[in-house]
Formats: structure tokens, C-alpha cells, sequence
């Protein structure tokens, strides 16, 4: 192929994942023709949903943090449908189902926390002081992880074990809370100062909204990427592009692979699993549902009514954190089996689909700072390039785009 024949863009973004769409419509928003190069049959990346049996399933059990600043500055809020989770959740002991409540948005049901089996009264002094300090966004410290931070505030064992930990597995999605207390800092922020909510239509309707309502730049699906320069990109097939800037937005791993960087990488795993059941057990709206008795292999789990669904029955997220119970063969009758033991027959229930997430988000015992600029004119972005979450991904691609469109 002759250089008359290779295409050229301004930039060429690698991922079609919340950050590459998101630098790629602030680019062509700012007057960049872009190119959008994506290895899978769609975009999204991590962001997905299918549509089993008349259920939109999310590939792994997402929610939306309203609080996050750059989710509020980048979504068109009356464009989504969301249905609010609960504030606060429901905990299994081992024998019962306990509530535990936002003391701050629900005080008189958080009263009732002083007689229930899961802490004592110290551990919920110092659940409201956790919400104190960070309402008034005082600092803690980020040397240290979530567990061993846990236990330096006094918090009883048993305290960790029935709440702390489930609820926090289940965001971080790995068990033993070894996870930086820096991303415990603003997830807890979050949590705190906005509601926790999900897209009606499914977690994929983000990167549908970023897609849809931007200028128009080129994307490339099902076209891997074999390696890049600081001006030019080759596919797997042999095709050549060429670019003023290369936007890697695909993730650590594809980042190292690509700029052969020697890196150890190391991901958490989560298994999700889907089941169906008839709307007449009327089991609770959108609350969250915590393994508290520390058994089985069940983390989480959330009913969900009234979203991600076009029929009437009810539909189960299921999450799995603990790597003893990932290789299990009959691992969706396991969970039946706890499923049944926590709330006897389920009515019509049904397994639909299971989730194996190898790469759900980056292990962050410590938080690293990513240069977003690697060499001259390439560029990353994504989660991993600081705490990890949908609002550094918006941020991260973001500043890209500032940094590319200021030099233009």
C-alpha cells in the first residue's frame, strides 16, 4: 500500500469503551476528525448489556453513582430512565434478614439498628462518624488498606464480617479488602452525597448516549489492533493508518502490549450470575442484599423490578467474589441451593445466563498515578490511570482531549 493510499486522521483512538467514546466526542466536538478503533462486535467495553429471554443483562453487576462530578457534566440526565436503589440493605445473619439504614436519609428506620445482630453500639457511633467526616469532605489517610483501616477506626470483627465487608467486596470485587483506602475514600463520598442508581434500558445505555449524541467520527468495530507509533497504527489484518495523535483507551494490558511495557498487571474477577422469578414473591424493590454470615459462595445480590426487563417476571443479580467458588462446575446450583436456604422456594425461578469477568477492574492495594501522555503524541486513558471507577474514565479521557485540542 502506497502512502497516497493510508488514511489519516487527526487522532486515532483505540477502544470503543466509555473513555474512547467520550475523548472521541469531545475531539470531534472541538473540530478533530477522529478515527475509533474497537477489537469486539460492539461498543461499551466493559459497559454492556445482552438481551436474554426479554432481560437486558449488564455483564456484571453495575450501578451508577450519581455523585461522581464528571458523570453529572458529561450524561444528559432527562434522556435516561433510572431506577434508585435503596439507601442502605438488607443483611442475611445466618438465621435472618436485618436492615441496615442510611442513618442520614432514613434516621427512624436506622434507629432500629441498635437492637439488631449485626454490631454493637460503638460500631454504629462510629458508621456515623464515617458519615460525618465525610459529608464536611475531611481527608483520611492513604497509606493503608481498607481493612487494616477499618479495624485502626475500632470497628468490631463482627461489624466487618456482617457489613463492611460484603458491601465493599461488592464494589471493589475482591474479599479480603486489601484494596488502597483511597478508593474506599471516594467511593464512600460518593455513596454518601448522591443516589445509586441504574439505567432502565441498561448499563449500556451510557456509551449508547455518548455515541449517539456526538459529532461524527469513524468507528471501526470487530478490527484488533497489532501495534502503534506516534503516527501510525497497523491492525492485525495488515491495515495502516496514520494520525497526529494515538489515544489508547483499552485498557492496562492492551496498554502494555502495545508499547511493549514489562508490567506485572493484576485484575479482580467477579462471576455474575442471572435468574428469573415470578413478581408475586414480592420480594424487595432494589435493595441491596449482603452475605453477612460469611458462607457460600453468594457476595450480593439485588431484586430488580421495574428495570431491565420486558416481561413481568422479576430478575436476580447474583455476585460471586471469592476465588474458591469460581472454577465450580454446577456454581448456579450452588447459589440456588443458598438462594433457597436464605428464602425457601422462589416461585418460578429460573437461571438465565452466567458472567465469568476475568478482568473486571484493576487490583489497587495502591493507587497509581498514569502519566496520561506515554511518548510525544500517544496518549492513555481509562480507569486504571487513578482510582478506579466510571468517573475517572470520564476524567481521564477528558483531560486527553483538552490536552490534544489545546496543542491544535
Amino acid at each position: 500500500m502506497s502512502n497516497l493510499e493510508i488514511q489519516k486522521y487527526d487522532v486515532i483512538i483505540i477502544g470503543a469503551g466509555i473513555s474512547g467514546l467520550n475523548c472521541a466526542n469531545k475531539l470531534t466536538k472541538g473540530g478533530l476528525s477522529v478515527l475509533v478503533i474497537e477489537k469486539s462486535d460492539s461498543i461499551g467495553g466493559r459497559i454492556k448489556t445482552d438481551i436474554i429471554d426479554g432481560f437486558k443483562l449488564n455483564r456484571g453487576f453495575h450501578v451508577l453513582l450519581t455523585a461522581y462530578p464528571e458523570v453529572k457534566s458529561t450524561f444528559i440526565w432527562e434522556d435516561l430512565s433510572f431506577k434508585k436503589f435503596f439507601s442502605g440493605c438488607l443483611i442475611w445473619t445466618g438465621s435472618s434478614m436485618v436492615e441496615l439504614a442510611d442513618p442520614l436519609k432514613h434516621p427512624i428506620r436506622a434507629v432500629r439498628h441498635l437492637v439488631r445482630p449485626i454490631g454493637n453500639f460503638k460500631d454504629y457511633l462510629l458508621l456515623v462518624y464515617l458519615w460525618f467526616i465525610f459529608k464536611v469532605r475531611l481527608q483520611t489517610r492513604k497509606d493503608i488498606s481498607t481493612n487494616d483501616y477499618f479495624k485502626k477506626l475500632g470497628f468490631s470483627d463482627l461489624f466487618i464480617t456482617r457489613f463492611l465487608r460484603p458491601f465493599f467486596s461488592g464494589v471493589f470485587l475482591e474479599h479480603r479488602l486489601e484494596t488502597s483506602v483511597e478508593k474506599f475514600n471516594e467511593t464512600f463520598k460518593s455513596f454518601l452525597n448522591g443516589d445509586v442508581v441504574l439505567p432502565k434500558e441498561g448499563i449500556v445505555s451510557l456509551a449508547n448516549q455518548l455515541f449517539e449524541n456526538s459529532p461524527d467520527y469513524t468507528l471501526m468495530l470487530n478490527s484488533e489492533v497489532n501495534k502503534i507509533s506516534e503516527d501510525e497504527v497497523q491492525l492485525r489484518s495488515g491495515e495502516l493508518f496514520k494520525a497526529n495523535y494515538v489515544v489508547v483507551a483499552s485498557g492496562l494490558k492492551s496498554r502494555n502490549r502495545l508499547l511493549d511495557l514489562d508490567e506485572k498487571i493484576l485484575c479482580n474477577r467477579v462471576v455474575n450470575l442471572y435468574f428469573s422469578y415470578n413478581k408475586k414473591n414480592e420480594f424487595p424493590e432494589y435493595k441491596l442484599v449482603l452475605n453477612g454470615a460469611n458462607s457460600g459462595p453468594i457476595n450480593n445480590l439485588v431484586f430488580m423490578e421495574g428495570a431491565l426487563s420486558d416481561n413481568e417476571k422479576g430478575l436476580i443479580s447474583i455476585s460471586v467474589i471469592d476465588p474458591q467458588y469460581f472454577e465450580l462446575e454446577n456454581i448456579e446450583e450452588v447459589v440456588l441451593n443458598q438462594l433457597i436456604q436464605w428464602y425457601g422456594d422462589i416461585s418460578g425461578i429460573n437461571f438465565l445466563l452466567k458472567y465469568d469477568i476475568q478482568d473486571a477492574v484493576p487490583y489497587q492495594s495502591k493507587i497509581e498515578q498514569y502519566n496520561l501522555r506515554l511518548v510525544n503524541n500517544i496518549y492513555c486513558c481509562g480507569d486504571y490511570c487513578g482510582v478506579a471507577s466510571l468517573n475517572t474514565s470520564l476524567k481521564t479521557s477528558r483531560m486527553v482531549a483538552e490536552a490534544i485540542l489545546s496543542e491544535n
